[in-house]
């Protein structure tokens, strides 16, 4: 009777291209109770962008997609994994590298202000 043990650790470091897709995943081993274990995954502002971030399980397998990699996405990735017995942690410091070719985005026209139908300034 022990906390979850990992058969697949995320790596220590890891570097990525801003505007690809992350793909961190852990798995943890079978519990021979047959016992739930429960994943959390923090990034390094501990809130996880709904609209970029997916996370999903598999059995004992934990997966975060990250898509596309942003420099805000930059620093330490936990994931915990815990069971009745107690809670286990595996850590990523995911470092956020900027092609050569990547150019800010231009805005070719000024923004304006506008009423939308609601009456709300868009």
């Amino acid at each position: 009777m022990s906390p979850p043990t990992f058969s697949t650790s995320l790596e220590a470091d890891l570097v990525q291209k801003v505007g690809t897709k992350l793909v961190l995943q852990v798995a943890v081993e079978p519990d021979s109770n047959g016992g739930k274990v429960f994943f959390e995954w923090r990034g390094p502002t501990n809130t996880l962008d709904e609209g970029r971030v997916s996370i999903s399980e598999e059995g004992n397998t934990s997966t975060t997609t990250i898509t596309p990699l942003s420099l805000k996405d930059q620093g330490v990735w936990v994931c915990s994994a815990k069971n009745k017995h107690g809670i286990s942690q595996s850590k990523c410091n995911v470092i956020a590298q900027v092609p050569k070719s990547y150019k800010p985005p231009v805005f070719l026209e000024e923004l304006s202000t506008s009423v939308t139908e609601a009456g709300t300034v868009s």
